[in-house]
């Protein structure tokens, strides 16, 4: 595996360079997708780190994933190519509020929806084109009114 330049992972151990740890952490973010079963995933990882070393979940949750044929996502879709936005469906390797919030409300269906570039996300000079906001604004506007019937 490449791990160089990998924001999701991180090792620290030790106070200098040449001296033998007495303590090393290591921290690995997985973004799984679905149909990988995550309790399975754990146990890999456990084997091939050996029992010597201890492995615990920090935050678990499961891939969000609303099929592309389901009706409202397709006519979100819709609405995307005739604003002329992209909307090929596709995954993001990035946490978002719909890892938590489709379960606490009853599994509706999920899109991950918005202006600006994930690079830029959580950034210390995060910016995002207004006219991006604009679109995205008028995009939500119609999602809404389509929703709601109006």
């Amino acid at each position: 595996m490449n791990w160089h330049g990998n924001p999701y992972r991180c090792f620290s151990g030790g106070t200098k360079i040449n001296m033998v740890p007495d303590l090393a952490d290591f921290t690995l973010d997985l973004r799984t997708v679905q149909g990988l079963a995550h309790d399975a995933l754990h146990r890999r990882v456990c084997d091939r780190l050996g029992p010597a070393l201890g492995v615990s979940r920090l935050l678990d949750l499961p891939p969000v994933l609303t099929d592309e044929n389901d009706p409202w996502v397709r006519q979100v879709l819709n609405l995307l190519e005739q604003k002329g936005a992209p909307s090929r469906p596709g995954y993001v390797n990035y946490f978002t509020d719909a890892s938590v919030l489709p379960p606490a409300l009853g599994n509706p269906p999920t899109l991950i929806l918005g202006p600006g570039e994930a690079t830029q996300a959580h950034q210390t000079d995060e910016w995002c084109g207004v006219d991006k906001i604009h679109k995205a604004a008028d995009i939500y506007l119609e999602i809404a009114r389509s929703w709601c019937g109006a």
